[in-house]
């Protein structure tokens, strides 16, 4: 079964911002908070150090995906302790020119393409949550292959020469890379470290999972999707929680819930009562109240919040 393949609409991104980092000398550089960030080194080395986790080495050709991405450095040297805030003033440099400067000294220089981003649609969050906070790919070794380093120069050339439509062929160039890195990262896991993306691949719970995904409006019950797989209840419910790390009620709801949150967002408008009877629900109250519980709001409340996100967006990036 391809695992990938069956998240591929997951993975769309919204690029905000992207350019070039350029650095010289002696630096130590502190990015804010984003909902993503993507790194490719296109000349020299680094070290990224993100809160929480262990430096990592960077050089020309790595590519980095920060999913989730906490405030993280940029540093030419790991002992280097003292660190720079991006201005505000850069910041809105960075937004026109696509280019930031930093750094001073001596020393070999350092380019970097630099973005930021966001997933497109609601169900991301049931990928992202299995994320490290660091995917890297290491983009010239031995094993790298041609096309990684083929889209690597492609949205090189593309943030060099600002071709019209590079911020949308960048978007799309990113999220090959994306996949690319994330079929690394799934394939390293563990048999400890559960998954619904990792466990598409067994032959019971991968099915399992493809029956709630495509119809999620059913009435499922453990029984019924034990059944559906050949297991006893309590062999699959065992089963289904090791491999998944969650029941697969709770599964069932969450992936209702992002569907629905999917539907509330679509341009053409849907009653609630309809969202709700489309992902499986009779009554209009258990469903409001189980989207609060997953989303964190209330229908009404989630779509307002990204229609302003949205107007943001549009008014601060592009």
């Amino acid at each position: 079964m391809d695992v990938l393949g069956q998240v591929m609409t997951l993975l769309r991104t919204k690029g905000h911002i992207y350019g070039r980092l350029e650095a010289l000398g002696d630096f130590n550089i502190r990015f804010p908070y984003e909902v993503g960030h993507c790194l490719i080194v296109t000349r020299g080395s680094c070290f990224l150090v993100v809160e929480g986790q262990k430096p990592v080495a960077l050089v020309s050709g790595d590519f980095v995906i920060l999913p989730t991405s906490k405030s993280f450095c940029l540093k030419s040297k790991l002992e280097l302790k003292s660190s720079t805030d991006i201005t505000p003033k850069q910041g809105e440099d960075y937004v026109q020119t696509g280019v930031l400067a930093f750094g001073s000294g001596e020393g070999l220089p350092v380019s970097m393409i630099s973005g930021c981003f966001s997933f497109a649609f609601a169900e991301s969050r049931l990928l992202t949550e299995y994320l490290s906070p660091i995917i890297h790919l290491k983009g010239n070794t031995p094993n790298t292959p041609i096309g990684i380093q083929t889209i690597l120069q492609m949205i090189e050339s593309e943030i060099t020469q600002a071709h019209p439509g590079s911020t949308t062929v960048i978007d799309r160039l990113s999220e090959v890379l994306l996949i690319h890195a994330l079929r690394n990262h799934f394939e390293s896991l563990s048999e400890n470290n559960p998954s619904w993306l990792k466990a598409l691949g067994d032959p019971q719970i991968g099915k399992s999972l493809s029956h709630m995904h495509e119809k999620p409006e059913k009435t499922w019950t453990v029984e019924q999707l034990a059944k559906s797989v050949g297991m006893s209840r309590s062999a699959f419910a065992t089963k289904f929680k090791l491999a998944v790390g969650k029941t697969p009620l709770e599964h069932l709801t969450e992936w209702r819930m992002f569907k629905a949150a999917t539907m509330i967002n679509d341009p053409t408008p849907m009653k609630i009562e309809d969202i709700a009877l489309a992902v499986g629900y009779e009554s209009d109250r258990a469903f409001r109240q189980n989207f609060r519980k997953i989303m964190g709001s209330s229908p009404r409340e989630y779509k307002q919040r990204n229609l302003n996100k949205d107007i943001s967006e549009s008014n601060g990036y592009h």
